[in-house]
């Protein structure tokens, strides 16, 4: 309180007590302090004070625990992947389990980098084992399993690792095992383990490792077969993949890969003797329970599907309902007879079976003893039989059995030759050696070709650098016949008459990249081509003909008197007669030739060339002789260009290039034209030679020109599938299954004018444009127009389908990359024949000659878009690797 108001205070008190008034003293000492007042109230907030000095760095705090690793990305149409690793416990003994072991099964699921998958992820896992190997016992291993083997459960034949509550069954994320039963009465052998997984997200991504095992002994048994014969047919060389029937689409649903990714273990898992896989035993019936299931061990369904076309059976071929009707088009590529083929071993001839035999021979009722439909042995050499006796003399083998059908004329097998038979009595009669009745190696053996006479090619010539021909050289073939039975025996080129030798041709072709005939005489083009008239068919009535006129080559008229002929009777005049009779006049002699066609007569020109002409005049002798009166030009009736080397019985038909060396060491030799206009490449000559009643033998002969540096072959691997088998077996004999044999015939030059047509048979191209035929071939199935590859057998090859994705060019063109490099319209539209396709190859081609649409001088567009590199290259449109593309619906409707 302050002065002032401490002398009022006391002022008023002095008034209250006194009320006295005097004059004011002095000040007086001040007073002890008061109590403090209430507080007041609180004052407006003072602006904020300045920011102090920071204070110290506080020491790091501890380490916190590791976050979840996070998932890479993923490029577009790039998958996780499935990397499954499958491990089985190891015996005690070291090499096998014994009765009472239990063995446990390792599972661990990553994708392809390594990242745990989880059992959720999944579509499937199903856990499968099954053994021996031994495939007339394999069986689902269902005790070891503890699994139902009742095919009206559910789940049967395997473990479903997604689904069972079996205490045997352990998931610890991304790792699962499963504990096997203990071994009891397993029949001792071989054992597959496997599991098959594929990905809930990415359908694609699948695997299904095998792990084999030893149950009651330690000795490893082999399989008939494995996946390396599989593979020489169906492994895609691109990719890798397997392509049997599971990898189609439709499949879950996009096709399921891994089912086939380790044949023949993966199929074995299911199709065995007691396994997963069955067939209805009911064809048709619906449904297909429990009680009308057959099991459809592997055996039968391989053998049945590659025999195809080959079954008999209604319940494998009913088109409705046979069980093999999808593959009632198949024919094996390579001889079936050919067991080895496959398997690789020899239980095809020690262990006969009704099962596996019968898959092949389904005709055969073992139970019954019969053979329904029957077996056709075929119509008698003496002509179509009317009785059973008369298919004794043929097959004096089924002489008790062989029965003829009067309305064929062909003698038939109706009874199995053993009667009603078992498994244990197979080996009686069909031996692994030739002991028994009907040993199998005697009944799978094939023929060998009945080829008579060999061909040797070689250069009389040879290159002045001993590498390649060049600009100047004219090479000199030399030719050399011999007898197959005694190969040193040259056969003397005085005896190779039209006669004795059936045919016997030079071709000579390349380069390797466009095969067309070259460097022979005939290869020239016109200058081989000659006029010529043929007759009727004999014999000819001339008794009222007078002469026969003719103009040749556009001279004067000639006139041959039938009076100075020789003939037994005029009325009958035979072919030869007349023939001797035209070439005894000396003036018809000087121009032309009269010869023999089977029972006709020709008359050909002496002159060749497109200027050379017969002409046949009216007269008394033309319409007897059935000439049609008129002129004759050349015309190219042949669509191959070839030397015949054989002695001509026309002089005038004889190469003029063609030299023959008479004598026991003769031989002939073939004058080739400068190889000045040629390309630098490979060539090659080949010569065919065949006998009467022989097939056909082929011997090659391969030079450079203009270059050292060898072209390799366009196409190979053709013997991976077809073994030996080709086609024309029966007249081209041992033709080897090589480009260069082919392009003898099959090149790429008109032969025909005017024949140019998709749709006419040979295209005028040697036998047709051979890239264009072995594309379309191989193609068959799928094409808009198979006539086009072949008038005849389109057909046949509609019928075919490939044993894998057809884009796997590599397959076939395995040692060059001219199917991507070298698109052109003769390849590609090979498969790609649609009218669209075709008009797309039309519109960017430029053909000054439309008529000889292959004749060199085209100017195709194909290489702006379908180079390699380019938009629409092959190796992106036909790319099913990266990544992995399922195939096309390989068994479409027709």
């Amino acid at each position: 309180m302050n002065r002032k108001a401490r002398l009022c205070s006391l002022a008023f008190a002095a008034l209250v007590l006194g009320a006295c008034d005097g004059p004011e003293g002095p000040e007086g000492p001040a007073g002890p302090a008061g109590a403090p007042g209430p507080d007041g109230s609180q004052g407006d907030k003072g602006d904020p004070g300045a920011n102090g000095d920071a204070g110290a760095k506080g020491d790091p705090g501890s380490e916190g625990d590791a976050g979840r690793n996070g998932t890479s990305g993923l490029n577009a149409g790039q998958t996780r992947g499935l990397a499954v690793a499958l491990q089985v416990s190891a015996p005690a003994n070291g090499t096998h389990f014994v009765a009472g072991e239990q063995a446990t099964i390792t599972i661990t699921l990553a994708d392809e980098r390594g990242l745990p998958v989880e059992l959720t992820k999944l579509a499937r896992a199903r856990l499968m084992v099954a053994g021996p190997m031994d495939a007339t016992k394999t069986k689902a291993a269902i005790a070891l399993m503890k699994v139902s083997g009742d095919y009206a459960a559910s789940e049967h034949h395997y473990v479903d690792l997604q689904k069972s509550t079996s205490p045997n069954l352990v998931v610890k994320g991304n790792v699962i095992t499963y504990r096997l039963e203990p071994v009891t009465s397993e029949d001792p052998g071989t054992y597959l383990v496997g599991l098959w997984a594929g990905s809930k997200d990415y359908p694609l991504d699948q695997a299904f490792p095998i792990k084999e095992i030893q149950i009651g002994t330690s000795v490893p048994e082999t399989q008939v077969t494995d996946k390396s014969k599989c593979a020489a047919c169906h492994q895609g060389a691109a990719n890798g993949r397997f392509y049997f029937a599971h990898i189609d689409p439709g499949y879950f649903p996009v096709g399921d890969w891994s089912l086939d990714s380790d044949a023949i273990r993966t199929c074995k898992l299911c199709h065995n003797t007691a396994g997963y896989a069955t067939i209805c035993k009911t064809p048709g019936a619906t449904p297909c329970d429990a009680t009308n299931r057959l099991v459809d061990p592997i055996m039968r369904r391989v053998h049945g599907v590659h025999r195809g076309k080959g079954l008999k059976n209604p319940f494998n071929v009913d088109p409705t309902t046979g069980d093999f009707r999808a593959y009632s088009h198949v024919v094996f590529p390579a001889d079936l007879r050919l067991c080895t083929k496959c398997h690789t071993n020899d239980a095809w001839k020690n262990k006969p079976r009704r099962d596996a035999c019968g898959t092949c021979h389904d005709n055969v009722d073992f139970a019954a003893g019969t053979i329904s439909p029957p077996r056709v042995l075929g119509t008698p050499k003496a002509g179509k039989c009317t009785t059973s006796a008369s298919c004794a003399t043929d097959w004096p083998r089924y002489a008790s059995a062989a029965t003829c059908n009067v309305a064929t004329g062909a003698c038939e097998l109706g009874k199995h030759m053993g009667g009603v038979a078992a498994d244990s009595t197979c080996a009686t009669c069909h031996t692994a050696d030739d002991s028994g009745p009907s040993p199998i190696p005697a009944r799978h053996g094939i023929t060998p070709l009945p080829v008579g006479q060999t061909a040797e090619l070689s250069f009389a010539s040879p290159p002045a650098n001993g590498s390649y021909f060049v600009a100047g050289e004219k090479p000199k073939l030399k030719v050399v016949l011999k007898n197959r039975a005694t190969p040193a025996a040259i056969v003397d080129p005085a005896t190779w008459t039209m006669a004795n030798v059936g045919s016997f041709r030079l071709f000579v072709h390349g380069p390797r990249s466009f095969e067309n005939p070259v460097l022979t005489f005939p290869a020239l083009g016109t200058a081989a081509i000659r006029a010529a008239a043929t007759g009727g068919v004999q014999p000819y009535n001339l008794s009222a003909a007078v002469d026969l006129q003719v103009a040749i080559d556009g001279g004067a008229p000639l006139t041959i008197p039938v009076a100075a002929g020789t003939f037994a009777n005029r009325a009958l005049a035979t072919a030869a007669e007349v023939a001797t009779w035209l070439n005894a006049d000396a003036a018809f002699k000087l121009v032309a030739r009269a010869s023999t066609s089977g029972t006709r007569v020709v008359i050909k020109s002496n002159a060749k060339g497109t200027t050379s002409t017969v002409e046949v005049l009216a007269s008394t002798a033309a319409s007897p002789l059935g000439f049609a009166i008129g002129k004759n030009v050349p015309t190219m009736t042949g669509a191959y260009v070839f030397s015949d080397l054989r002695i001509q019985s026309d002089p005038v038909d004889e190469d003029p290039w063609l030299t023959r060396v008479p004598g026991a060491a003769g031989y002939a030799e073939y004058q080739l034209a400068d190889v000045a206009s040629l390309k630098p490449g490979t060539y090659s000559a080949t010569a065919y030679v065949q006998l009467a009643g022989k097939t056909g033998s082929w011997a090659k002969l391969v030079f450079q020109v203009g270059t050292a540096k060898a072209q390799e072959l366009v196409a190979t691997n053709c013997a991976d599938c077809h073994e030996s088998t080709r086609m024309h077996v029966s007249y081209l004999g041992d033709l080897p299954f090589e480009p260069d044999f082919c392009h003898s015939c099959h090149d790429y030059q008109q032969q025909i004018l005017g024949q140019s047509g998709w749709g006419q048979n040979n295209n005028g191209f040697g036998a047709g444009p051979f890239s264009r035929r072995i594309h379309g071939v191989h193609f068959g199935r799928y094409l808009d127009k198979p006539l086009e590859i072949h008038p005849t057998y389109g057909p046949v090859y509609a019928e075919l389908v490939f044993p894998q994705d057809v884009r796997h060019c590599p397959k076939c063109h395995a040692k060059t990359d001219t199917w991507k490099k070298t698109p052109s319209r003769l390849s590609c539209l090979g498969c790609h024949d649609s009218d669209a396709a075709i008009a797309h190859g039309t519109l960017n081609t430029i053909d000054p000659t439309p008529a000889q649409p292959y004749s060199g001088d085209e100017h195709e567009s194909c290489s702006a878009c379908h180079d390699d590199g380019r938009a629409f290259s092959a190796t992106k449109t036909h790319d099913i690797s990266s990544p992995y593309v399922p195939p096309y619906p390989r068994e479409p409707a027709k």
